[in-house]
């Protein structure tokens, strides 16, 4: 019984990932922050993420203890996605792999995701900075993302 209910939630999450991939419209909820030398630093969730509302995009850290530029102790960017494509990866081409590109006030983003069938995900972010920053976490529906925005300061 316990089994059969998993297989039909992990069945659920897969069509629910591929939707979400195919319209565009989700949430990477964070969990963990990362640097470019893999230094992982365990975050909020809801301040921290990498929203895609079809065409737009909002990108934002944030800190449970410090205010920030944002109001929730981090940066938020919010632009327009000029280049989505989505590509299948992993051992099966189950996996999805997105490049996109988000045009902001502050200047272009290239974000790259790799999405497992059931909504697990790595995205890597390159600014106009040597460095990166990378989000580990899930895709949330859109709808029931409990993200909290901060202020964008553009």
């Amino acid at each position: 019984k316990q089994k059969e209910a998993r297989e039909k939630e992990r069945e659920k999450n897969i069509e629910m990932t591929a939707k979400m991939v195919r319209l565009q419209r989700f949430v990477l909820e964070a969990d963990y922050l990362s640097n470019k030398y893999g230094t992982r630093v365990p975050v909020g969730r809801n301040i921290n993420f990498i929203m895609v509302d079809s065409l737009e995009a909002t990108l934002q850290t944030g800190s449970a203890f410090s205010v920030g530029f944002n109001g929730v102790g981090g940066e938020t960017v919010s632009g327009r996605v000029t280049k989505y494509d989505i590509g299948m990866t992993g051992r099966n081409k189950d996996s999805y792999s997105i490049r996109m590109v988000v045009l902001s006030a502050v200047g272009v983003f290239d974000v790259t995701l790799l999405i497992n069938p059931e909504g697990y995900a790595d995205a890597s972010l390159r600014g106009n900075w040597s460095g990166q920053l990378n989000y580990h976490g899930r895709l949330v529906a859109l709808g029931l993302s409990k993200v909290y925005t901060g202020q964008t300061r553009y």
